[in-house]
């Protein structure tokens, strides 16, 4: 079986890709007319701006980008922890690509291909790799492994899934939240001109 090593700096190497896409999106994919809006609580009705609503509007921002990159940042460890898991204690991920390239529709076609030296011998790489691990070799298992690394994949999968909506939804709420305080804020500077025009009404 090969060194963890490569695994670990493949792994390494996705992460990082990963890391930069969730990054990117926190950052710099961001819906123009929500970015709109936002700017726009930060502009007093007359026009100037306010440090007081830039400060809040900053904050909501940066906790929304925060949340983002905790939730990504967090799936991704899950995900590697299940990878690493599997590759470490259920089966190598080298000795399961290599099966997964012999598989064939019929069951007793695919132990053959597993078992032929002439292709490879999986299941002596296995029972080899079960050997060096110091476990009681159990080729009969292989079904299970896979169907361990499919569940986790699948788990995977419906991770990512999860994330696509958990940010659409955290953009809605944003943006609803966004909405109401520029609601309030025209308000407030509507009954401050109001309350100018009266004093400057007033007789003295």
């Amino acid at each position: 079986m090969p060194q963890d090593a490569w695994l670990i700096w493949l792994m390494l190497w996705i992460d990082i890709a990963l890391i930069l896409s969730v990054a990117l999106t926190a950052y710099f994919s961001f819906p123009k007319p929500l970015s709109e809006i936002i700017n726009t609580n930060r502009i007093r009705l007359d026009g100037t701006k306010s440090d007081y609503r830039s400060a809040i509007e900053s904050a909501a921002l940066s906790q929304w980008r925060n949340n983002v990159l905790f939730c990504g940042l967090l799936a991704l460890l899950i995900a590697n922890c299940m990878i690493f898991g599997c590759h470490r204690f259920i089966m190598p991920l080298p000795i399961a690509a290599a099966g997964l390239e012999k598989f064939d529709v019929d069951a007793s076609k695919w132990k053959e291909n597993l078992q032929d030296p002439e292709q490879g011998n999986v299941v002596g790489d296995l029972k080899k790799w079960q050997s060096r691990a110091g476990r009681a070799p159990s080729p009969k298992w292989m079904a299970a492994f896979y169907l361990v690394y499919g569940l986790v994949f699948a788990l995977i999968i419906a991770a990512v899934g999860a994330l696509i909506r958990a940010y659409i939804y955290s953009l809605v709420n944003l943006a609803k939240h966004a909405k109401k305080r520029k609601n309030d804020y025209l308000l407030h500077d509507m009954k401050s001109r109001l309350e100018a025009v009266e004093t400057a009404n007033t007789p003295i």
